[in-house]
C-alpha cells in the first residue's frame, strides 16, 4: 500500500488528515497527562508523628522561628516584584500574596500551637 503525497490530497481530504493529527496528539497529551498525576497522586503520603522527645519544646520554637522568617521572605519577595515591574496590575498581585501569605502563615502557626 502506498501512501498519498499529501500535494496529491484535495482540500478537504487535508483538513480531515490535519484535524486526525491533531485529536491523535491531544489524546496522546491527555493520557500522559493522567498518568503523570496519577504517579503523583499515589507518592503523597502522610509522615507519622515522631514520639515525643527532650528536644520538642526547642523544635517547636525553631519551628516557630522558621515560620517568621520564611513569612519575611515571601512578604519581602511580592514587595521586590512590584517595585522592580512597576506594573499597576502587580499591586492588585501583591495585595492578594500578601493575603494568601498571611493566611498561610496564620493555619501554621495554628498548627504550631497545637503540638
Amino acid at each position: 500500500m502506498r501512501l498519498r503525497q499529501l500535494e496529491d490530497l484535495s482540500l478537504g481530504a487535508r483538513v480531515i488528515t490535519a484535524i486526525g493529527i491533531l485529536l491523535a496528539c491531544l489524546i496522546a497529551l491527555m493520557l500522559l497527562i493522567f498518568l503523570i498525576d496519577r504517579e503523583a497522586g499515589a507518592e503523597i503520603s502522610v509522615v507519622p508523628v515522631p514520639p515525643p522527645s527532650p528536644w520538642d519544646a526547642h523544635l517547636i520554637e525553631l519551628d516557630r522561628e522558621a515560620l517568621d522568617s520564611a513569612y519575611q521572605d515571601q512578604i519581602k519577595h511580592l514587595f521586590h516584584t512590584w517595585l522592580r515591574d512597576d506594573v499597576s496590575s502587580h499591586a492588585v498581585r501583591l495585595q492578594n500574596g500578601a493575603r494568601r501569605t498571611r493566611a498561610a502563615y496564620i493555619q501554621a502557626r495554628i498548627a504550631i500551637e497545637k503540638r
